[in-house]
């Protein structure tokens, strides 16, 4: 039977002043309602076969920082042995694990198990494999290209990133932003691909940034809009308007990893839960909901040649990304205020 309890629950239970967590997940918001069902039933094969019930903080809210959120929960960035982290880690996007305190600190010392599942052959081609073995990517969350054609005119579609940082889309492309800030994602992609001079092209590009519920609520709508929106596919995949034409670029949708941590020694302890989290059922939900999954026997129903686009490990590692994202907000600041 699948443990039914609430989170406060699971934290007033297992979790003593003094105790380390078996697992800190953080998943999508529009996967929770799935995944707390995928990590119910692991949490109750957990108790049958250990005795006792997992140690976990799954944060309610979207966008917790870092593994903050009980009093004896220490923040990523203050932990300063691997013993004070959980045995399992998930989370999604390029925070505080991505940053250069966490990778110098946790990674490429053999702290966590190479776990070496199979996944779909875009996961491979895009590089997303990461060749420490130390993260495992099991889902990307992908960012399209929302293109209103009454807004076009006879200019041609866009079909790769470049193709916005010509002259004929200046001032014409809304940026996704979140509290009060640009994504960085493509900034950082063009940064890696053409240096500063494409983020000057981007600047040149945007007319503003926006939300994305904003995006998909004006596509197609007003005549006030700019012709090409940069968005994260599931929102896109939500805008009803029929004068928008959603673009998967040809040189891959930009894509954002949603990832597991597995300290060394620890994955058969925890093999119910790395299976629920990069097993078929969690991976279906994931696809339904435009989050492509890595496991191969999910069908992600991606479009015909579709690709992805990553940052790179290479760019991850070369740089502090903190700071290079801390720039990339200060160079497009002005677009939120």
């Amino acid at each position: 039977m699948a443990d039914t309890r609430m989170i406060s629950e699971i934290l007033d239970e297992s979790l003593p002043e003094s105790g380390k967590l078996d697992f800190f997940g953080e998943a999508v918001c529009a996967l929770k309602p799935a995944f707390r069902e995928g990590y119910n039933a692991a949490a109750a094969v957990f108790r049958r076969e250990q005795g006792r019930s997992l140690r976990s903080y799954l944060p309610a809210i979207c966008g917790c920082d870092g593994i903050k959120g009980a009093e004896n929960i220490h923040a990523v960035n203050e932990v300063e042995t691997p013993d004070e982290l959980p045995n399992v880690l998930m989370s999604f996007k390029f925070g505080d694990y991505f940053f250069s305190r966490f990778l110098s600190k946790f990674t490429g010392k053999g702290y966590f198990e190479r776990l070496d599942l199979p996944v779909h052959p875009e996961f491979e081609q895009a590089g997303l494999r990461d060749p420490n073995g130390e993260f495992h990517i099991f889902s990307v969350m992908p960012t399209v290209m929302l293109v209103d054609k009454r807004m076009l005119g006879d200019r041609p579609v866009p079909h790769r990133w470049n193709d916005l940082l010509g002259p004929a889309f200046a001032g014409d492309v809304a940026l996704p932003a979140a509290h009060g800030a640009v994504s960085t994602l493509l900034p950082l992609t063009l940064l890696r691909d053409h240096g500063e001079e494409g983020l000057a092209a981007l600047r040149r590009a945007a007319r503003g940034a926006m939300h994305s519920t904003d995006m998909i609520r004006d596509a197609g709508r007003t005549l006030k809009g700019p012709a090409v929106y940069v968005v994260a596919w599931f929102f896109a995949q939500a805008c009803s308007s029929p004068d928008v034409e959603i673009v998967w670029p040809e040189d891959g949708a930009l894509v954002e990893p949603t990832f597991l941590l597995v300290q060394r020694g620890q994955r058969k302890l925890y093999r119910p839960l790395v299976d629920a989290i990069t097993g078929r059922e969690l991976g279906a939900a994931s696809a339904a909901h435009c989050y492509p999954a890595a496991n191969p026997a999910v069908e992600n129903d991606l479009p015909a040649g579709a690709a992805f686009n990553w940052l790179g490990w290479d760019f991850i590692r070369s740089a502090p990304l903190e700071d290079r994202i801390a720039a990339v907000k200060a160079f497009f600041d002005d677009l939120t205020a």
